[in-house]
C-alpha cells in the first residue's frame, strides 16, 4: 500500500533527523567538556572568544533541530497535510547541521578530535551516515520545493 509505505518512511526520516540532533548532543557535550578541562597556551580552551562563540552556534542549532523534529511530529500525528514537507525540512536541517556541528566539535577537540574511535570523530563519520540514510537530503529537498510550488 503507498499510503502506509509514505507512513513509514515519514516515520523513518523523523527517526533520522531525531538521530541528528542526538548526534549534536553527544558532539556538544564532548566539545564542551573539552573545552573546560583542557588549556592551550596559559589559558582555558573555554575562555578563547571564539570557541565559546562555536559552543554557542552548536548549542543553538541542536536545540533547532530538537524543536522542528517535534513540530514536525506534532504534525504528522494530527496529520497535517504539511506534515510531508516539514520531516523534509526537519531531515534537511538535521542531517546538515549534524555533519556541521560535529566538525565544528572536531576543531574544538583539536587533534583529539581525529582519533579514531573518538567521540567527535564518530559524530562526524556518523552524521555523514545520516544524511545518505533514508531519503537522501537532495530528494528531500526536491520534495520541499515541489511542495511549494504545488502550495504557491
Amino acid at each position: 500500500n503507498g499510503e502506509a509505505g509514505d507512513w513509514y518512511r515519514l516515520r523513518y526520516d523523523l527517526c533520522l533527523a531525531d538521530a541528528c540532533a542526538g548526534l549534536m548532543h553527544r558532539a556538544l557535550k564532548d566539545a564542551a567538556a573539552f573545552a573546560g578541562a583542557r588549556t592551550r597556551g596559559a589559558r582555558a580552551v573555554i575562555s578563547h572568544q571564539e570557541v565559546r562563540f562555536k559552543l554557542a552556534e552548536m548549542l543553538t542549532l541542536m536545540q533547532t533541530c530538537e524543536l522542528l523534529n517535534q513540530r514536525a511530529r506534532w504534525m504528522l500525528d494530527t496529520g497535517d497535510h504539511e506534515a510531508a514537507t516539514l520531516v523534509g525540512c526537519a531531515r534537511v536541517f538535521g542531517a546538515e547541521n549534524a555533519e556541521r556541528v560535529a566538525s565544528d566539535a572536531m576543531q574544538i577537540t583539536a587533534g583529539s578530535g581525529y582519533v579514531k574511535g573518538g567521540v567527535s570523530e564518530r559524530a562526524y563519520r556518523d552524521a555523514k551516515g545520516l544524511a545518505l540514510a533514508g531519503t537522501s537530503v537532495e530528494l528531500s529537498r526536491m520534495a520541499i520545493a515541489d511542495e511549494l510550488l504545488e502550495r504557491y
